[in-house]
């Protein structure tokens, strides 16, 4: 398992990773976990508007980060990046 998957696996509630995907700083959060063990973990990113994007993970392996979003008209938003392609900073 890789050194990011191990530490996005690893985050608890209200934890972060910052990261650098394509030259551009973003932040992994778990932002809930539920009675069962799983968690709810993001991937968010601010443009040099000021404005915040972010989209849910959902699914982790050791070469792929899957990610969804849903955007006003309430049609889903899907990427997958390699997870090669994603640094941590610090």
């Amino acid at each position: 398992m890789s050194n990011l998957v191990s530490k996005i696996n690893g985050l608890g509630k209200d934890r972060k990773i910052d990261v650098v995907y394509n030259g551009a700083d973003y932040s992994i959060d778990c932002y809930m976990v539920y009675s069962c063990g799983s968690k709810a973990i993001s991937m968010s990113h601010w443009s040099e508007h000021g404005t915040l994007s972010s989209m849910n993970v959902a699914k982790i392996t050791n070469n792929f980060i899957t990610l969804y979003s849903f955007d006003m008209f309430k049609n889903k938003n899907t990427a997958r990046i390699k997870v090669a392609d994603i640094t941590i900073e610090g």
